[in-house]
């Protein structure tokens, strides 16, 4: 959280991330891990999560915020769903 504080508008925008609970597509998905393709929501405001998961993604100048990572198996889709956008995870 100390990075969200230090960030211009983060907190707004982390609170607008507790507003979305998934995907627009409201059907219930027979497989919750099943990839979804990662969209911008927001300038520097991004969602990675899988097609039952939501994750969300922060860009920062100090690196990248991910909130709700999800399992290991979701995890690995939320990797890369951040690939996808163009962002190396690491950072």
């Amino acid at each position: 959280m100390i990075h969200l504080l230090k960030t211009p508008g983060a907190v707004a925008i982390a609170a607008a991330a507790f507003a979305f609970s998934g995907p627009v597509d409201a059907a219930e998905p027979e497989n919750p891990d099943a990839p979804y393709a990662p969209f911008r929501i927001a300038d520097g405001f991004y969602y990675v999560g899988s097609a039952d998961y939501s994750s969300y993604l922060i860009a920062t100048h100090a690196g990248l915020i991910v909130i709700d990572g999800g399992d290991a198996r979701t995890g690995r889709q939320v990797v890369g769903n951040i690939r996808t956008l163009g962002f190396r995870p690491a950072d």
